[in-house]
């Protein structure tokens, strides 16, 4: 029966991952520091409750590595769907207008990205002699997904014709209320954080620009700016827009 639980528990929880992974609520912006401390202590009181339960011999072998292999499932799973959702994301992507390329902005995150790939093949033991068991395999995938997950990543904003890019969101012009040069080569969007929450929230994406691709922003933005001039209104002044709709 422990056998049985040790190859079926991950698939379960790496389906239930990916499920969560693929939930669209589920972001950067929502891994506030309070979620992230007690997501974080809740991992270590699990983990140390099975360290505990097999030292105390009330938890088997098999049972211990069915319950570390769920653990790992879960977050091969999260990881997963998150990364999924970002790629047919990006499959979907607008036009692009601008992008800022560099090593750093290009290839850094990459190679990190691709050290944790090939750091979860060999945890997997898919490259090597070594037994499979699924404790190594569930751990290495968990790594395998969670450098996808990073490969997709937008880590510097890119204009494209359906709004700025960042991360794993996607602002659209309209939330755009204003930006300006913070130095020759930094602008500074001032963008409206939620429309459906309090419209006094207002924050501030700033960005490295080339001095040579200044002229290009500047054109980029002024257009977004003059086109989306009556979205943008409606979302800051919500309530004379309605005003209006009702006089008309």
């Amino acid at each position: 029966m422990e056998l049985i639980a040790i190859y079926t528990l991950p698939a379960l929880s790496l389906l239930a991952g990916s499920a969560a992974g693929r939930w669209t609520g589920f972001t950067l912006e929502s891994l506030t520091p309070e979620r992230v401390r007690y997501g974080s202590l809740t991992l270590v009181l699990l983990i140390s409750l099975v360290a505990t339960g097999r030292i105390t011999g009330l938890l088997s072998e098999n049972g211990a590595a069915a319950a570390m292999s769920l653990l790992y499932g879960a977050f091969a799973g999260l990881f997963a769907g998150y990364s999924w959702r970002r790629l047919v994301s990006v499959q979907n992507h607008s036009v692009l207008l601008y992008r800022h390329r560099s090593f750093w902005s290009d290839h850094a995150p990459a190679m990190g990205a691709i050290l944790l790939i090939l750091f979860g093949l060999y945890r997997t033991s898919l490259l090597t002699s070594a037994f499979m068991s699924p404790v190594r395999f569930s751990s290495g995938l968990s790594l395998i997904t969670f450098g996808i997950a990073i490969w997709t990543l937008n880590i510097v904003p890119q204009f494209r014709a359906n709004g700025i890019h960042y991360l794993d969101k996607i602002i659209p012009w309209p939330q755009l209320v204003s930006w300006n040069w913070q130095s020759e080569t930094v602008v500074c969007l001032e963008v409206i954080h939620d429309p459906s929450g309090p419209r006094e929230e207002i924050r501030t994406l700033c960005t490295r620009i080339p001095e040579e691709d200044r002229l290009s922003v500047e054109r980029i933005l002024a257009e977004a700016l003059e086109k989306h001039r009556t979205e943008r209104e409606n979302l800051l002044h919500p309530e004379s827009s309605s005003t209006t709709e009702i006089r008309m």
